[in-house]
């Protein structure tokens, strides 16, 4: 639950950054604690970001994720413009609880953030790679994933000792146009 003295906040957060209240606010979150092959590649998300601002002038991109995934972060959103913010390592739970809230979508690996969007009934897309929609997945949006076949998935690994085809076969455009498809 998130009250609605934590919505006005969160509110509050993003109108530093200009962010007007009809503004499409889209969550990125590129990030998982469990390693890195639960992730999506970081360009990826870049040029998902970079295509979704281009969509529509009313379309804002905040990108979530904690300390450890700052640098990251710092490096997708190299470039992308106003309209894409990195709110890495700048909020505490309860914050990111609101901020989800008021996204309009959601982006993310399978992720706490992911079972937070699912849980707050904000739209989202879960990618997935290592691990099981089945067994890890968003317990409320099940449709609402994109995993792709190959021999070694799920595997469960936290890092892929081979060339990351679960991931690398989730294309951007196919992404971009399931977003733009829901907001």
């Amino acid at each position: 639950v998130v009250t609605d003295e934590e919505i006005q906040g969160a509110w509050k957060f993003v109108k530093r950054f200009d962010i007007a209240p009809d503004c499409n606010i889209i969550g990125i979150n590129p990030g998982a604690a469990y390693g890195t092959a639960k992730c999506w590649l970081p360009d990826r998300f870049s040029a998902v970001a970079k295509n979704l601002v281009n969509a529509d002038p009313k379309n804002v991109v905040l990108f979530f994720g904690d300390r450890s995934h700052k640098g990251l972060i710092s490096d997708i959103c190299q470039g992308l413009g106003s309209r894409v913010i990195n709110l890495a390592g700048q909020t505490n739970l309860r914050e990111l609880l609101a901020l989800i809230k008021i996204c309009a979508f959601f982006l993310t690996n399978d992720s706490g953030p992911m079972h937070i969007a699912d849980s707050l009934e904000v739209p989202l897309l879960a990618l997935f790679g290592s691990t099981s929609p089945v067994a890890t997945g968003p317990y409320r949006q099940k449709s609402n994933i994109i995993q792709k076949k190959v021999p070694c998935s799920p595997c469960f690994k936290r890092v892929c000792p081979i060339d990351f085809p679960c991931m690398k076969k989730i294309e951007v455009d196919e992404v971009t146009e399931a977003i733009l498809g829901r907001i």
